[in-house]
Parts: structure tokens; C-alpha cells; sequence
């Protein structure tokens, strides 16, 4: 076998660990993937609706909490000693 022929045997070799590699890594990932795609196909209309007016309940809920956030920020200042307030 020439040297080149070696060469090329060895990248091969070192693709298909990467490969193999990779595989085990994403195994999990990919079965997990497979399930919730099955069980999505597998859901009737009420199921999925419940489902998204939930989602859209939580992000409604999220909204509302982000706005009472920004109240806080607008709020003044407490500085009981009247320390000027600056960049440190």
C-alpha cells in the first residue's frame, strides 16, 4: 500500500470515529426528538388547543410580570443621606 493509500485509510478512519462519536453523543437527543414528534402527531384537536391557550396564558402571565418590572426601575431612588448618586 502506498503512502498516499494510508493517508486516505487513515482519514477515513478518523471520520467514521467522529462520526460514531456524534452518533452516541445525539442517541439521546434523537430519540427524545422522535418521541415528542410522535406524540404531537398522536394528539387530538382539544389536546392541542388546551395546549396553546396555556402557552399563550403563560406568555400573557410573563408579559405582566415584565411590565411590573419596568415599575420598579421607574420608581425613585431611596437615599436616605442625600449621597450624590453617579457611575461607582
Amino acid at each position: 500500500a502506498s503512502l498516499e493509500e494510508k493517508e486516505t485509510r487513515r482519514q477515513i478512519a478518523e471520520h467514521e470515529f467522529a462520526i460514531t462519536y456524534l452518533e452516541r453523543l445525539l442517541a439521546n437527543t434523537v430519540k427524545n426528538t422522535k418521541q415528542y414528534v410522535e406524540t404531537r402527531q398522536i394528539r387530538t384537536y382539544e389536546e392541542l388547543a388546551a395546549e396553546k391557550q396555556a402557552q399563550e396564558e403563560a406568555e400573557a402571565l410573563m408579559a405582566a410580570n415584565k411590565d411590573d418590572d419596568s415599575d420598579d426601575d421607574e420608581a425613585p431612588i431611596y437615599n436616605p443621606l442625600n449621597l450624590p448618586l453617579g457611575w461607582d
